[in-house]
């Protein structure tokens, strides 16, 4: 997933195999302010060394399975939502940088913020949007248990969110899709 905003910054989100093919993915990051010409403080050529977003070390691979990485940015800020197994569940996870991902909110040494609370649901496929300025955030993402499209908004740059709010909850929904302009978020799904 890529993510491009003006002034040079370009921000990429990926699913990573560090132990190789047979063990669980992680989530990994890198970020340039210079059009893409470098990544995390590497040169031309040599990208430098990605983050670990859903691990606390880049040495130390998740032993969670970590999925569908998705990513907004706008001014400087950067907005990575991806489904992770938790607790034999899989739950959306965040993540927020208001420094061109140079430091990631919560910081790297601890656990990712948990947007769902699935109560014994699978989580996933998380789409995230933001406002011009970044200052609000969009996450939507499909509960396949009971195949609902569900919804979080923050208004304060990702620092918190709202309540979980259901979009659909009839029929088999899957699939959903995230834009916004402005204020306004528009979703759409597969039912």
């Amino acid at each position: 997933e890529v993510a491009i905003y003006y002034n040079g910054k370009v921000y990429v989100a990926w699913q990573d195999y560090l132990g190789g093919t047979s063990s669980p993915p992680d989530i990994l990051f890198t970020a340039s302010s210079d059009d893409g010409a470098t990544f995390n403080g590497g040169t031309a050529g040599n990208a430098g060394t990605p983050k670990d977003l859903s691990s606390t070390n880049i040495a130390s691979p998740d032993t969670n399975d970590s999925f569908h990485p998705q990513v907004a940015a706008a001014g400087g800020k950067a907005y990575v939502v991806w489904d992770d197994v938790s607790g034999g569940n899989r739950e959306i996870f965040y993540r927020n940088s208001t420094d061109v991902g140079v430091t990631f909110g919560p910081t790297l040494s601890s656990s990712a913020t948990v947007l769902s609370t699935s109560g014994g649901n699978n989580e996933v496929e998380p789409q995230i949007g933001t406002n011009s300025d970044g200052s609000k955030v969009f996450v939507t993402w499909n509960e396949n248990t009971s195949d609902d499209i569900k919804f979080k908004r923050s208004t304060n740059s990702g620092v918190t969110f709202t309540a979980i709010q259901d979009i659909d909850t009839a029929g088999t929904d899957t699939l959903p899709a995230l834009d916004s302009l402005g204020d306004n978020v528009y979703i759409a799904w597969k039912d």
